[in-house]
């Protein structure tokens, strides 16, 4: 991400990452890239949006193609879900026994996000299957 704007959703995810390593990211490095490369998909519902005006572009046909996206990588198997807020959580209907979920409320706007351990969760989920764990602090 260029700029200085950083929503308040990447706020909150970065927040917990450093809650949960105990490690310092600076905002203004933050891409999100390493995880990219690491093998993490991050997806919205809706693909785009009007800055600072959440849920604008819903209902536009963004949810058929990550419909398709979210079901492909269920099919493959083997595939941690982390479903965070109501939008997202309804998207657990699309998947199968093949995926692990976990759930929990939309970063930034649920305070039930905070706390969540979902990156802790994840590694273990991981580490108990055979693979490597994500290094979240590695985001660039």
């Amino acid at each position: 991400m260029s700029g200085s704007y950083r929503p308040r959703e990447l706020r909150s995810i970065i927040r917990e990452v450093e809650s949960q390593t105990l490690s310092s990211i600076p905002e203004w490095e933050c891409t999100l890239e390493g995880w990219a490369r690491q093998g993490v998909l991050l997806l919205n519902t809706a693909l785009t949006v009007t800055r600072e005006s959440p849920g604008s572009h819903q209902n536009i046909g963004w949810e058929m193609i990550t419909d398709k996206i979210i079901q492909s990588l269920d099919e493959k198997g083997n595939v941690i879900f982390m479903l965070w807020g109501d939008k997202a959580r309804e998207k657990k209907n699309l998947l199968g026994y093949n995926s692990h979920v976990l759930e929990t409320g939309y970063p930034g706007a649920d305070t039930s996000f905070m706390g969540n351990n979902h990156f802790k969760k994840a590694n273990q989920i991981l580490t108990e299957r055979g693979h490597a764990p994500i290094h979240w602090t590695e985001i660039d």
